[in-house]
């Protein structure tokens, strides 16, 4: 397969996962609006997988990328990334708010794997290399209110 090949199909495969992202983000409002909480935490979880395997993609894209478009395709993926970001720290702010229990036990959220990197100069300035776990109220210690 060609570079150009690959990079379209990165591209359609991203395209691909940021519908099932927004999805999810409708399943949160669901799940708030109904105050099920346990597929809120569910979601939440499931988001943050995606949100990993959009950041692997990105990463891949960006190795395609030519010189050219690399600043701009950095630029409209990490706007995007710290946009969910966003939202998933809002999210799991909700969730230990609703939390009844006081002393749930809290503990970090997945993190996404490093990749490999071919230029560790943009990964020491991305902003994804200063990501912090979340704490999120752990589900056997949990009780949620309805």
């Amino acid at each position: 397969m060609t570079k150009i090949n690959d990079l379209e199909k990165q591209l359609s495969q991203r395209l691909g996962l940021k519908k099932i992202i927004e999805r999810f983000i409708e399943k949160l409002a669901e799940a708030k609006e109904e105050d099920d909480m346990l597929q809120y935490e569910t979601t939440i979880e499931a988001l943050q997988n995606k949100v990993c395997s959009l950041q692997s993609l990105n990463e891949k894209i960006l190795s395609l990328t030519d010189a050219e478009s690399t600043p701009d395709e950095m630029l409209e993926s990490e706007e995007y990334t710290f946009d969910l970001e966003v939202k998933l720290r809002k999210c799991r702010q909700y969730l230990l708010q609703k939390s009844t229990s006081k002393d749930a036990e809290v503990v970090p959220t997945q993190r996404c794997e490093a990749q490999p990197q071919d230029n560790q100069s943009r990964n020491e300035n991305s902003s994804n290399s200063s990501r912090q776990p979340f704490p999120v109220p752990s589900s056997s210690n949990t009780q949620f209110s309805k």
